[in-house]
This record gives structure tokens, sequence and C-alpha cells, in this order.
């Protein structure tokens, strides 16, 4: 049934159909091996994909190429049928949340750290912002922090731990309840329990 309804733009339909990747190649121009060499795949709503190589595999390449940040030399990748790079960037990120290897995080408080993954113009609630602390497993480390949501996090996050800013890049990349969430190694830096906790 929802092959034959009329495909609607994607900044006004924001169900997510499909993540598809149609025979990619990636090639950096320093390497002589494609990073992605002729990838084929296909998400679809509700799926965990999860990818698994090592160092150099193309992991990575794979994540920023869905997110528009790398074009391919071949092939194409497709969001609900629509190629990626004829999408707005504020349309993709509508659709998808970003949680990288090494989170970014700057000297402000937890909440305007977590705010920053907002869209310009988008109005959130007290409500809202706490479902997505308690989503990201990080209200008893709130509740730790004599400040609260208020508590600076010093440049680049020096203040908190690894698992605490892998859970503040959740928060951020769930801010704008994406459809699709792409994780590059989330937990490569973590002891077993912050692994635990980040992956719940």
């Amino acid at each position: 049934q929802e092959k034959s309804t009329p495909q609607k733009d994607i900044a006004s339909d924001k169900a997510f159909r499909s993540l598809c990747f149609e025979n990619v190649t990636v090639r950096y121009e320093q390497r002589r091996k494609a990073a992605l060499s002729d990838i084929s795949l296909e998400i679809l709503p509700g799926e965990k994909f999860l990818i698994i190589g090592p160092v150099g595999s193309g992991k990575s390449t794979l994540i920023k190429t869905a997110l528009g940040l790398l074009e391919p030399q071949k092939g194409r990748v497709m969001i609900n049928n629509k190629p990626v790079r004829s999408l707005d960037p504020t349309e993709i990120r509508g659709l998808i949340g970003y949680v990288p290897q090494d989170p970014l995080l700057f000297s402000g408080s937890i909440r305007e750290n977590i705010l920053f993954g907002c869209r310009e113009g988008q109005n959130l609630t007290d409500e809202e912002l706490f479902r997505i602390i308690e989503v990201s497993r990080l209200t008893e480390e709130i509740e730790y922090f004599s400040d609260g949501l208020e508590t600076k996090l010093g440049q680049r996050g020096t203040s908190v731990s690894g698992g605490q800013k892998q859970r503040v890049a959740i928060a951020r990349a769930l801010i704008n309840t994406p459809q699709i969430i792409l994780a590059d190694e989330p937990t490569g830096n973590l002891d077993s329990k912050s692994t635990e906790n980040v992956m719940e």
C-alpha cells in the first residue's frame, strides 16, 4: 500500500521508509584502495544494522556517505527513494541523528550542549528535554552534578567522563526526534559499564 502512495517531499513527510546504498564506491584521493567498493544495502524502519570491521575498513566512510558528507565516485545513496546529494542539509538533519566516534562538546553547560542539536526555530519544552535526557541515560549523571543541567563541561568536555560525553552526544542526536540514528563506534573508548549504559 505504501508503494502505491505518491512520494512526498521529504521536508513535509518525515516518515522514514528506507536508506539504500546502490553499488556505492568511495575513494579518497590519497589512497589506492577504495574505502568502500561496490557496496549495496537497504535499511528499513525498525531495523538495527550493525557494521563490524577493523580500523580503516570503511565504517566511518559509510556513515559520512549516508549523511551526504562524502559523495561516492560510483553508485548512489538514497533516503526515501531520493538521492542524499539532492537533499538540503536541514532535511537530512530532520531525519538523521548522528553520534560521532569522538563527540565535539564545547565549554558551555550540559543544557547548551544538548540543545546545540536543535533545528533553527525549534522550541523544546522542558518536558521534552527531560524525556530525551532520560532516554539518553543522563538523568543520574545530571543529578550527580551540583549545578545539574547548568554544569559547565569545560573545553571539549574535559570535566566529564568518556561515557558522559557519549550520552550527551546521544541526547543531542535525539533532540530532533530523528527517524534514523547513525552511531560511529559510540562505545569504542568506554569501559564495560559505560558501554552497557550507552547501548541501552
